[in-house]
């Protein structure tokens, strides 16, 4: 296995002279799987490699790197594990992280004999990245000295990586800056020549503003029933928008990127109105690649992830119609980021055909998942080693969902059911009367179950037309209300888009609910965005105004 473990040879106490770099850089935190970091890399072509290591203890460590120096360390490795643990990063080899420096930049520390440790980050106020250094030790004042040969032989890196000390010209110039100063700017001789020096030039390193490419990776489980349209290397994938001839159930995982700026609620992607045609990691929400798995691989990797939360806990999202399986990753991706979900994030992609025109399709569809899904969800609770299971489904997905709860409790013992933590249903476009005699099941496998229902939903207005039938999460006169089995939240209320169908993920006040609910397990009275009503049935709850 390629390590950048080295032997450490410590020297005294020096100053050092930095010299800052002009180039671009990434920021990459260095508890993102190695493979995240090889697909940031493949986007992005810098100059430098920037890790950044939150210990648990509340230090924050930074490491930089050449760019060829990672492609190199991670060559041939399993890239599956965190970045510092392939690594095998330490504080031994840390980057030496500075807020302010004097004007000749110097710094007195002591120094080591591996690059990452050579080097320095300078932080703005706020902590980011500002520019990157690489040090060299300053000459003595006796010309021609041993020590001062021993120095610049020793200590000095001119430009790249090479560990022969830099390239020649980088030495001249540090040389020649040491001359101009010591002769206080006339001309001197150097390497055989007068050459005549400009302070502007040689009086100290200059940087340009490095561009920042800086963006979040948010790793998400998948199980899926889709065909698969394309296999490549490393077990990377494609799937189509039908079902597999075999029915059988794909596991793997995905690695999503979401921009430094990302807004709540928001699904970044590219807009022709901004002249935007592909989709670019620093801006937009991407799927960066799909890695099927094997059953083992699959659940040891998700028991690892719930073991580094300490609720240890996971959440499966069903998604509806119309919905791609890479429409599917994004979600699932934003959804854990904006609730700030310290565990597993899982989702469930059944084949819809990601067409509007293919409602009817989806219905035959999401029936045939059901079987599918009770071993996917039986698994999950009895193989992720996860304490809090929390299941959340949204429009079409809500018809899987709750038959496979019932069929749950159908079939399988009482001592031996699966049971969750938070049961969400968004938008649910099922049969109000179908809803209403599955309700009893799905509530004894639920520590709580939530309804979302809105009567602005556009789709389940139409659904509801089409099927002469009330949907489970239209609002209005039809709305769902039957406490204590169910809580019922009217977000009608709620700013939304036109179509009003994914508040859920896209309203910054149903998010924050849905934080109270699933992060802290809130009870609706205790939620500081609802209020409460009353209704016929008993009480249901709305967002206040």
């Amino acid at each position: 296995m390629s390590t950048i473990k080295r032997r450490v040879k410590a020297a005294r106490t020096h100053k050092y002279f930095v010299d800052w770099k002009v180039g671009t850089f990434i920021v990459v935190d260095a508890d993102q799987p190695a493979t995240a970091l090889l697909s940031t890399m493949k986007y992005n072509k810098t100059s430098w490699v920037i890790l950044r290591w939150s210990r648990r203890r509340g230090s924050l460590l930074f490491y930089a790197f050449g760019w060829s120096e990672v492609g190199v360390y991670l060559k041939g490795e399993e890239t599956d594990r965190p970045i510092h643990v392939v690594l095998e990063l330490s504080e031994t080899y840390q980057s030496h992280a500075v807020r302010e420096i004097n004007e000749a930049n110097d710094l007195e520390i002591r120094k080591v004999a591996w690059q990452s440790a050579n080097r320095v980050i300078q932080l703005d106020k706020k902590g980011g990245v500002r520019r990157v250094g690489e040090l060299a030790l300053r000459a003595g004042k006796t010309a021609g000295s041993k020590r001062r040969r021993g120095a610049w032989d020793r200590g000095l890196r001119g430009g790249g990586t090479s560990s022969a000390g830099g390239s020649l010209y980088e030495r001249q110039k540090r040389r020649a800056a040491q001359a101009f100063r010591r002769e206080k700017g006339k001309a001197v001789h150097f390497l055989g020549r007068k050459r005549a020096l400009k302070r502007s030039r040689f009086d100290r390193s200059i940087a340009l503003s490095p561009k920042t490419v800086d963006f979040n990776i948010v790793r998400v489980f998948y199980a899926t029933d889709r065909a698969r349209e394309s296999s490549g290397q490393n077990g990377s994938c494609v799937y189509a928008n039908q079902r597999s001839a075999d029915g059988k159930v794909l596991l793997g995982t995905c690695d999503v990127s979401l921009p430094n700026d990302h807004r709540m609620g928001n699904i970044e992607a590219p807009s022709i109105w901004k002249l935007q045609i592909r989709a670019n990691p620093q801006k937009h929400i991407v799927l960066l690649n799909i890695l099927e798995k094997g059953r083992d691989v699959y659940f040891r990797e998700m028991r690892e992830k719930v073991a580094q939360s300490s609720e240890r806990s996971a959440f499966v999202f069903i998604h509806g119609y119309n919905v791609s399986f890479a429409d599917a990753a994004r979600r699932a991706a934003q959804l854990a980021y904006d609730l700030k979900f310290p565990g597993a994030a899982i989702f469930y992609s059944w084949p819809s055909k990601a067409a509007v025109k293919a409602y009817a399709s989806d219905e035959e569809s999401i029936q045939l998942t059901e079987k599918q899904l009770v071993q996917f969800l039986t698994d999950v609770v009895r193989e992720s080693g996860a304490q809090l299971v929390h299941l959340i489904a949204h429009s079409m997905g809500n018809r899987a969902l709750v038959r496979a709860l019932d069929a749950i409790v159908g079939r399988i013992e009482v001592a031996e059911r699966p049971k969750f933590t938070q049961i969400v249903l968004t938008a649910p476009d099922v049969n109000r009367e179908e809803f209403l005699q599955l309700a009893e099941a799905v509530r004894s496998l639920g520590e709580r179950v939530t309804l979302y229902a809105s009567k602005k939903d556009v789709p389940l207005f139409f659904s509801k037309r089409l099927h002469e039938y009330s949907r489970a999460g239209y609002a209005g006169k039809d709305l769902i209300v039957i406490p204590p089995t169910v809580d019922t939240i009217d977000a009608s209320t709620v700013r939304t888009d036109f179509l009003a169908h994914s508040y859920f993920g896209n309203n910054k006040t149903v998010l924050s609910d849905l934080f109270d609910l699933i992060r802290h397990g809130h009870a609706p009275d205790d939620r500081p965005r609802l209020k409460p009503k009353t209704h016929s049935n008993g009480k249901y709850w709305t967002f206040a105004q």
